[in-house]
């Protein structure tokens, strides 16, 4: 307790003097509570929750304020000291969250549910406090001082005192920089008890869904006139690929949507063993996911070339690796809703690809090889794939939803459009056969 206390002591200062501190604070920790039995962790849970909140705190408090911003806009070499700025504060943010991720898993093993679900819910309190609020961070201490969790009188006071509520009560929804750093610190835990997570995953799954459409995480394209006024031709600008790291805000919106997507694509996976997500849970991720898989800005990922500046290069690599994650999530997700389940969202990817079949097609991303609408219509035959894929067999019902639709797509004016269109031909076409077989 001693030690708790003095290294929350020592963290501001830590903070202030090397960002680098604040790693070091929470390896200390995670070697205390590895090191301690099981029922000293118990007692002072709350205040090692307080020490872990407050140092993952750095991705939120290190983000440039408008004076640092106009500071760096003065400075001589704009792009590079932008850059540089913002590449030393991702790098830090990451390592704070990985040594959060490894203390909170400690704490995570060494208590039971019922004292380890109030943390978690406090935890999610603190992640939907407004970004740059007041919302602290151990609101527990106080009870622990006065009662040190021992017992059941003890744990009925922590969880009043922490908000003890279902996360109905929780108000607020998450911003980019707290969910970034609360999905990624929660990883650990998720991946090492994998389906013993599954109450937790549950808990927080219609948090992450939000983050999804959050307009701060959506994923866009900032297009710039390319020709004179009036025209409809259009590409990508380093500002829409959003300076390659140098916009924070843009940068915080991938990692917390690419955050999220690990979170659900990881969860999803254990949910056939432990169901403990309802399935107006899991039909709430559909409309997100499949909004996010047609998006035009997964033509980003396709618009590469010699031609894309280190800017444009970083937007398009942070696109295919959300569109990864996101088809990864939409596979997990059609495998724990079953063939059934799954209608919905089978439905959702024809009306993409068949809204995005009427589009002009006008406007164009990247080097100009690829139209908005045929990355939409791209994504939807991903999408389908994915969910075919996943279903084998177990899809054939669904064929005759798709089959007015995919035949059209196998004439696109866009080769890869017709690439993927033909693959998926092919593969209703073996479940036809198998079916007549």
């Amino acid at each position: 307790r001693l030690l708790l206390k003095a290294m929350a002591e020592a963290q501001p200062a830590l903070a202030q003097g090397t960002p680098s501190g604040g790693v070091g604070l929470l390896l200390l920790l995670t070697a205390h509570l590895r090191a301690r039995p099981a029922a000293e962790v118990a007692a002072h849970r709350t205040h090692a929750l307080a020490l872990l909140l407050t140092c993952l705190s750095y991705r939120e408090a290190s983000a440039p304020t408008a004076a640092d911003r106009a500071a760096l806009a003065a400075a001589g070499a704009v792009a590079a000291h932008r850059d540089a700025y913002a590449a030393e504060l991702a790098g830090t943010a990451r390592a704070v969250e990985a040594a959060a991720g490894g203390a909170l898993l400690e704490l995570t093993i060494k208590i039971n549910d019922v004292q380890l679900r109030p943390l978690f819910l406090h935890s999610i309190r603190w992640a939907c406090a407004s970004e740059g609020g007041d919302e602290e961070a151990g609101g527990g201490d106080a009870a622990a001082e006065e009662e040190e969790g021992r017992g059941a009188a003890g744990d009925e006071l922590l969880a009043s005192t922490l908000g003890g509520a279902e996360t109905g009560a929780i108000s607020g929804a998450m911003g980019p920089r707290r969910a970034a750093s609360f999905f990624r610190a929660i990883a650990p835990s998720q991946i090492r008890l994998a389906e013993l997570y599954a109450p937790y995953f549950a808990l927080a799954l219609p948090h992450a869904t939000a983050v999804l459409g959050l307009p701060s995480c959506a994923p866009r394209l900032a297009y710039s006139r390319a020709a004179a006024a009036g025209s409809e031709r259009r590409k990508l600008s380093d500002g829409a690929a959003g300076g390659g790291g140098a916009d924070e805000d843009v940068v915080a919106g991938r990692v917390a949507l690419l955050s999220a997507l690990r979170f659900l694509r990881t969860g999803l996976s254990h949910h056939a063993a432990a169901p403990a997500a309802s399935p107006t849970q899991l039909h709430a991720v559909e409309r997100p996911l499949c909004a996010l898989i047609t998006s035009p800005y997964t033509a980003e990922a396709r618009a590469g070339g010699e031609e894309l500046s280190p800017a444009a290069a970083v937007a398009a690599a942070a696109a295919a690796a959300i569109r990864s994650e996101a088809l990864g999530a939409v596979e997990a997700l059609v495998l724990a809703l079953g063939g059934d389940g799954s209608k919905r969202l089978h439905h959702a990817f024809c009306q993409a690809a068949r809204q995005a079949a009427v589009e002009t097609g006008s406007e164009l991303v990247g080097d100009g090889s690829a139209s908005v609408a045929g990355a939409m219509r791209l994504g939807a035959l991903h999408g389908l794939g994915t969910l075919y894929a996943a279903l084998g067999d177990g899809a054939l019902p669904h064929v005759a939803e798709a089959l007015p639709i995919v035949p059209e797509l196998m004439e696109d004016s866009e080769a890869e459009v017709r690439q993927a269109a033909l693959k998926l031909m092919q593969r209703l076409e073996e479940l036809g056969e198998s079916d007549f077989a």
